[in-house]
């Protein structure tokens, strides 16, 4: 009896759950407040190829492991989630003038660099040093050790 209910509810769940779930998380770490101001425009395109970041901390604490692609130009910084979370995250585009950025430590062990935007202040994007390096936003931003 269980297994077909499972079975007869579980795709109806998905479909109600993921999107729930997705807009829960973007409303949380801040990336919907973010795409109010940084939405990347549609013709706005990056020449250097991105790289998936390893991690990507936000407001309240909220993590982003293995799904956030980053490409940096001399225009700015973009950001955009994978496929399977794009629901309620658009891709961003943060000018370098906006973005103010300072070293930290993460559980004493991590070193990484927080990016706070002067649109929304407030909503952090924290990023390994080792990505900000290859980002070259350590260079731009002139970050001191």
């Amino acid at each position: 009896m269980t297994e077909k209910l499972f079975s007869e509810y579980f795709p109806l769940a998905i479909i109600v759950l993921w999107p729930a779930a997705t807009g829960f998380i973007s409303a949380i770490g801040g990336w919907g407040t973010l795409a109010e101001f940084y939405r990347k425009p549609p013709d706005k395109k990056c020449g250097n190829k991105p790289i998936l970041l390893s991690g990507v901390g936000m407001r309240f604490m909220l993590g982003y492991h293995n799904c956030v692609f980053a490409a940096a130009d001399n225009d700015g910084l973009y950001l955009s989630v994978i496929f399977l979370f794009r629901l309620f995250h658009p891709p961003l585009f943060i000018p370098w003038p906006d973005i103010k950025a300072e070293r930290r430590k993460y559980l004493f062990v991590f070193n990484m660099i927080r990016l706070d935007t002067d649109k929304s202040p407030g909503i952090p994007i924290d990023i390994l040093e080792r990505h900000a390096k290859q980002l070259g936003i350590i260079e731009r931003l002139k970050i001191q050790p």
